[in-house]
């Protein structure tokens, strides 16, 4: 492996963990706004699996480009709608 490749998948997993500390630093609150940041979360966590993902398949994979970078994109668009889920979600907890 290659020195930008393997710094690739060393930020692709600071990203990640950052996501989990994201998680555990989060307000412990409930109802809507609790449920909200929860879904927000996973959507930032679904974002940093998205960019590791595609490095880790550039790699390993016999995929061609076009699809790791298809499959890239659909993970990022699902993470987007979670996020904007999220926001919703938490909105709705301020009548």
């Amino acid at each position: 492996m290659e020195l930008w490749q393997t710094l690739s998948i060393i930020l692709d997993l600071f990203v990640v963990a950052l996501t989990v500390a994201m998680f555990v630093a989060r307000p412990r609150i409930g109802g809507a706004l609790g449920r909200g940041m929860r879904i927000l979360v996973a959507g930032f966590l679904l974002l940093g699996v998205a960019f590791f993902s595609e490095t880790v398949l550039f790699i390993i994979s016999p995929i061609s480009t076009q699809a790791n970078e298809i499959i890239h994109r659909l993970l990022v668009g699902l993470g987007f709608v979670l996020i904007i889920w999220g926001f919703n979600v938490m909105r709705r907890a301020f009548p």
